[in-house]
């Protein structure tokens, strides 16, 4: 009698692939300090230690390209607001800026008032 073997077949895997400190800044375009910055705030996602108790580190490139794309995509999503209510020929998206301009406490609106002199 022959046995039958109830093993499922290897899974494939996709190739990784592991990006240092230095490929993710040139990648990015930025300095150093910039990406430590970055990843300090939250704005980029932490690198893993490549092995344990050691020191070396680095970031998947899939991770990498994804939060690319998420930057491109958010990028996109600020500067060009939906198109007003037409007015007339030559109209392009309109670009906004949300910051807010508003006088905050303890501050003075100054820029009604009358200079005496």
């Amino acid at each position: 009698m022959a046995k039958t073997s109830s093993k499922a077949p290897p899974a494939q895997t996709l190739p990784v692939q592991i990006l240092r400190h230095r490929q993710v800044r040139e990648k990015l375009q930025v300095s150093s300090a910039k990406l430590y910055d970055m990843v300090a705030r939250g704005l980029f996602p932490k690198p893993f230690k490549l092995i344990p108790g050691g020191r070396a580190v680095g970031w998947l490139e899939s991770d990498v390209a994804h939060w690319i794309l998420h930057r491109r995509q958010a990028a996109l999503q600020f500067h060009f607001a939906p198109p007003a209510a037409s007015h007339g020929v030559g109209d392009s998206p309109t670009l906004t800026n949300h910051t807010d301009h508003s006088v905050g406490a303890g501050q003075a609106d100054t820029s009604s008032r009358a200079k005496s002199i």
